[in-house]
């Protein structure tokens, strides 16, 4: 019960060590009220750093997050790339295709039939072949959507992994972030209250 109970409080870390500050500066203050204009005063400048380098973390953090880089590391691709000074690239690009067909054709060459039961045999032969390559035709297009359907299966399967990662990412950024942020603003606007009190 009382682990549970501390870490229900934690979870408002932003606002309990924001008191605490604000406790260590009435302390101060009461430690040396002839120099309270002083002591404001670089509180709220040492509150208004600190708050900002929350707001930074965070952002670094999420810059991390999703194109893993830092943000130091983009101001220095920033300043990389200045352009005065360099020379234009070009970039060559070619392109090349293949195309493949495949098929195949029968031909038989025989002589007129005469009788009735020469013709019929010969249409049956044939309806025999028709038969045969219908066949054929249909067992290929079968293996072939079933090739189909298992990249289709893998593509999809692909995807959906990548957006659970990317589901994780955001809500790790939405909310993980936004506590670091909240701090960094809450110092910030009690830096800036201070010069107002004294």
């Amino acid at each position: 019960m009382t682990t549970s109970f501390l870490s229900w409080v934690w979870r408002a870390w932003p606002v309990i060590l924001t008191a605490l500050v604000g406790v260590i500066h009435f302390t101060v203050l009461q430690a040396i009220p002839d120099k309270s204009v002083t002591v404001n005063k670089w509180v709220s400048v040492l509150l208004q750093l600190a708050g900002g380098f929350f707001v930074l973390y965070s952002i670094d953090k999420n810059l991390g997050t999703f194109r893993n880089k830092s943000l130091w590391q983009s101001i220095l691709d920033w300043f990389r790339s200045f352009p005065v000074g360099k020379r234009p690239v070009t970039h060559a690009s070619h392109a090349s295709g293949r195309v493949s067909l495949s098929g195949s054709a029968n031909a038989t060459f025989e002589p007129a039939a005469t009788t009735i039961e020469e013709k019929l045999l010969r249409l049956e032969r044939s309806i025999a072949e028709v038969r045969k390559s219908v066949t054929d035709l249909n067992e290929q297009f079968n293996a072939e959507i079933h090739e189909l359907r298992l990249q289709l299966d893998s593509t999809v399967s692909a995807q959906k992994a990548e957006m659970a990662l990317l589901s994780s990412r955001m809500d790790q950024s939405l909310v993980g972030g936004f506590k670091h942020q909240a701090f960094g603003v809450l110092l910030v606007l009690y830096g800036l209250l201070l010069p107002a009190l004294s």
